[in-house]
């Protein structure tokens, strides 16, 4: 996930650092299947972000709609096969991931982008609600996503409801303080 730090130390084995075991055949299925198919960035979602919910209103209408700008591509696609492909505005990355354990709801994924020495490996944590998850990082940076085509991303793509003159004219007196705390920084070109 964009942003979140790198993690290629192999876990100890046994003891309480060792990886959650792998679920059995049938729960995979499940979970895989759950997981399986393309998401995209929660726009709605964006309006919660605390560091956006403190703004005063004119402030959070800015900050929205230049966020709104920047995340627009924010899409993640995950195969059936175990491959992933993350995209951010206009970069795309490809890769692959395996789901190494789930507990109360929450999957935990292993996903290795890149090859050679840039190769990165990190795990992750997925919340399925549906057609919603949320996919967090070792860093605990979140990033909310709807399943495409579902009716929460038909609503997630719906105009806010903030005042369409600030939200048509972003501009570069949002504050700094506006990015959400759960958004991941976006990808340079």
């Amino acid at each position: 996930v964009a942003g979140c730090s790198k993690n290629t130390d192999p876990a100890p084995e046994g003891g309480k650092d060792a990886p959650p075991a792998v679920r059995s055949q049938p729960a995979d299925d499940r979970l895989q299947k759950a997981l399986t198919g393309a998401w995209r960035l929660d726009q709605a979602a964006l309006q919660k972000d605390p560091a956006i919910a403190k703004l005063p209103e004119e402030a959070k209408s800015k900050a929205l709609a230049v966020l709104r700008e920047l995340m627009k591509g924010t899409r993640m696609q995950f195969g059936a096969d175990g491959t992933l492909q993350m995209t951010f505005g206009k970069r795309t990355q490809t890769g692959s991931y395996k789901i190494v354990g789930a507990k109360a709801g929450v999957l935990t994924l292993e996903s290795t982008t890149g090859s050679g020495p840039s190769q990165k490996v990190e795990t992750i944590t997925a919340k399925i609600d549906g057609d919603r998850l949320q996919i967090t990082g070792p860093d605990g940076k979140s990033l909310d996503l709807v399943r495409e085509g579902s009716a929460a991303d038909t609503q997630s793509l719906a105009p806010a409801a903030t005042p369409t003159s600030a939200a048509a004219t972003p501009t570069s007196a949002a504050p700094a303080a506006a990015a959400p705390a759960s958004a991941p920084a976006p990808a340079a070109d």
